[in-house]
């Protein structure tokens, strides 16, 4: 099957607030999300959850 699945992030929840920081960032730096390696997204989206729960965690943190 070639059926891709959405996933739906409801208003204002934490994952949409990461998700938006990330593309703020990557907008700021001038990249794209599609120019970036899989760690690299990775890291920042784990660094844009925990900003928007008000805990700075690292990627390696997550190891």
């Amino acid at each position: 099957m070639t059926e891709h699945s959405k996933v739906l992030v409801g208003e204002n929840t934490r994952e949409q607030i990461a998700y938006k920081l990330l593309d703020k960032i990557f907008v700021a730096e001038g990249k794209t999300l599609t120019s970036r390696n899989r760690e690299d997204i990775l890291r920042t989206y784990v660094q844009c959850y925990s900003a928007a729960g008000g805990v700075y965690m690292d990627y390696e943190d997550t190891a």
